[in-house]
C-alpha cells in the first residue's frame, strides 16, 4: 500500500461561548459543486442545533439555485468570480450589505486566502476553518470544522434532502426520452475527469447486462456535461433502448431531482456521486486513483472501490504510471454487482431518519 503523505496548516478558530443561540451564522464555500454539497449534510445537522439561527451561505453562481432548492439557508449569495483576482472585488461588493447584516459566526469551508480576508473584514464573534489536508474523509472534516465552535455531539444528517421538491419539468424530460413508470432506476456515472478515474465502458456494459438479467425491468440513466458525450453515446450504443441519455439535457437542479429518483448510482469520482451519497441514496463509488481518504462516501448507503491495496493506489495522477490502469482494468463486472446488490439489500434495511 502506497503511504500518503499530506501538508500541515495551521487552523484558526474562536469558540461561540454565548449560551445563546446565534442570530446569523455565514457558511462559505466558493467550490466545487461536490466538495459543497458534502458540507450541507454536517450545516443540517448544525440547524438542527440552533433551529433558531439564520444560515446564509456564499458561493459560486452556478451552484446557488441548487443550494436555493433545499431547506438549509435562508439566503444565498452568488458571487460570479470565485477563483483569480476578480474575487477580491466581487467579495468587496457584497461587503458593506454584510457589515450591516451583522454574522456572529462565520463557518469558513474553503480556508483559502479570499474566505480568509473575508472573515478577517466581517469580524464575527466565533469563526471556524476547514482542514483541507488531513488524511481524513471530506464529512469527517467538515463535522470537525464546526466542531471547533463548541460543538462536541453532531452527526451528518442525511435528511435534509427531504425538503427538496421536484420541478415539474424533470416528468416532462422523462416522458420525453422514453421513461417507464414504475421500472427501477438506475444512474451510471461514467464522469471521473482523469482517465485514472475511468472504469472502462465494456466494464460498465458488462455490469449493465448482468444487473438486467436479476433486476429485468431495470432503465439507466446517463446525465451530466457534455464533456462525457462521447462515454454516453458509447453505453447508448450497447445498452440501447434500456439507458435513457440525458447529457447535456439537464440543469443542476433537475440533475438532483433525477439523483433523488435513482434506486442505485454507480459511479466514478465526481460532483454527481458526491450529490447522490450526500443525499443518503444508494451509491456505489469507483475511485480508481484518486484518495479514498478524502473523497470515499459516507453514510449507511454508500460503498465504494479504491486502489489502496496496490503499492501505486491512491495516487492522484492524471495519467497511469503503467501501461494498463490497474485498479480498473482488473476491477471486473461481477465483483461490482456483488457489492452492488449487498448495497441495495443493506440500504432498504437501514431507515435514515
Amino acid at each position: 500500500m502506497r503511504e500518503t503523505t499530506f501538508q500541515y496548516e495551521p487552523i484558526s478558530s474562536s469558540k461561540w461561548d454565548s449560551k445563546h443561540s446565534p442570530k446569523h451564522v455565514l457558511v462559505v464555500r466558493f467550490h466545487a459543486l461536490g466538495d459543497l454539497f458534502i458540507t450541507f449534510p454536517a450545516i443540517a445537522a448544525l440547524k438542527k442545533k440552533w433551529p433558531h439561527a439564520q444560515f446564509h451561505l456564499m458561493t459560486r453562481r452556478q451552484y446557488a439555485p441548487l443550494a436555493q432548492s433545499l431547506d438549509l439557508f435562508d439566503a444565498i449569495l452568488a458571487l460570479s468570480h470565485t477563483v483569480g483576482r476578480r474575487t477580491y472585488l466581487n467579495l468587496l461588493k457584497n461587503v458593506p450589505r454584510m457589515w450591516y447584516q451583522g454574522y456572529d459566526i462565520v463557518v469558513d469551508l474553503q480556508r483559502n486566502q479570499h474566505s480568509r480576508i473575508l472573515r478577517h473584514l466581517l469580524r464575527p464573534s466565533a469563526w471556524t476553518e476547514f482542514d483541507r489536508y488531513s488524511p481524513q474523509s471530506a464529512m469527517t472534516r467538515t463535522l470537525s470544522t464546526l466542531k471547533l465552535l463548541g460543538l462536541d455531539d453532531l452527526e451528518p444528517d442525511y435528511t435534509f434532502s427531504h425538503a427538496f421538491e421536484e420541478p415539474d419539468s424533470v416528468q416532462v424530460l422523462l416522458r420525453k426520452h422514453g421513461r417507464r413508470e414504475g421500472s427501477p432506476l438506475v444512474i451510471l456515472n461514467p464522469a471521473g475527469a482523469f482517465s485514472t478515474r475511468n472504469w472502462p465502458i465494456k466494464h460498465y456494459v458488462a455490469w449493465s447486462r448482468l444487473w438486467l438479467q436479476q433486476f429485468p425491468d431495470t432503465q439507466f440513466l446517463v446525465m451530466g456535461l457534455p464533456t462525457i458525450k462521447d462515454r454516453a453515446e458509447a453505453l447508448a450504443e450497447k445498452l440501447g433502448s434500456s439507458l435513457i441519455n440525458l447529457v447535456g439535457h439537464t440543469s443542476l437542479v433537475e440533475a438532483y431531482a433525477l439523483v433523488l429518483k435513482a434506486n442505485l448510482m454507480l459511479t466514478e469520482d465526481s460532483g454527481l456521486a458526491h450529490l447522490s451519497w450526500a443525499s443518503g441514496k444508494p451509491t456505489l463509488s469507483i475511485l480508481g486513483g484518486t484518495r479514498s481518504d478524502w473523497v470515499a462516501p459516507q453514510g449507511p448507503r454508500s460503498a465504494f472501490f479504491d486502489s489502496s491495496h496496490l503499492e501505486c493506489g491512491n495516487c492522484m495522477r492524471t495519467t497511469c504510471m503503467h501501461s494498463t490502469v490497474q485498479c480498473l482494468e482488473f476491477l471486473y463486472p461481477e465483483e461490482v454487482l456483488k457489492r452492488a446488490v449487498d448495497l441495495i439489500d443493506r440500504s432498504q434495511a437501514t431507515e435514515l431518519t
